[in-house]
């Protein structure tokens, strides 16, 4: 008897803790809002408190797939070497929770390419071309392909990366800048 009112009394405390922390939870707009706020401080060079403020204001339980990817994007903006291994973390936990995520698979790869960890970044960018759309706006990764082929050695396969990408935005300067690079090695 005392072991089932002991049960008992766990599976309260359990469900009171649930029913606490269910109102607690702030609705999904306020959370977007203050994602958005702190992009804004960035946008407006204040990168160092757009970390704060992601760092103070969302809660832990809030901390999804969207704040990695922005304190990603703060740390690598900040000093490109110096915080390009916290910005590689962040992308990670991002990319944990959203692997298909286009723009933080093309920002991981380019932060393993600072630290020159070129084959690395290899399968991160072509996970990456699979999610590319043609169509949008977004920068494609095939640049960053080619580069990543072309410093591990693999020229050929780096030029067939760069002639995607000249297919792709012919009007690029960095683009045929590139294929000269890797046609010079």
């Amino acid at each position: 008897d005392r072991m089932s009112n002991k049960i008992l009394f766990f599976k309260l405390l359990v469900a009171c803790l649930v029913l606490l922390f269910v109102s607690c939870a702030r609705p999904e707009a306020e959370v977007l809002e203050l994602l958005l706020s702190s992009h804004e401080l960035y946008r407006k060079g204040n990168t160092l408190e757009a970390i704060d403020f992601l760092n103070n204001e969302i809660r832990q339980s809030e901390r999804d797939f969207r704040f990695y990817h922005l304190r990603g994007l703060f740390y690598g903006s900040i000093e490109p070497v110096i915080f390009a291994r916290r910005a590689i973390n962040e992308f990670r936990r991002s990319l944990h929770l959203n692997p298909k995520n286009f723009e933080v698979l093309s920002l991981m790869a380019g932060e393993l390419q600072v630290l020159e960890r070129y084959q690395e970044s290899i399968p991160y960018l072509e996970r990456a071309v699979e999610l590319f759309d043609p169509s949008s706006d977004a920068p494609d990764p095939y640049i960053l392909l080619a580069r990543a082929y072309c410093e591990i050695g693999n020229y050929d396969i780096a030029l067939e990366w760069i002639e995607k990408a000249i297919g792709h935005d012919p009007d690029d300067p960095d683009n045929y800048l590139e294929k000269g690079y890797i046609l010079s090695k």
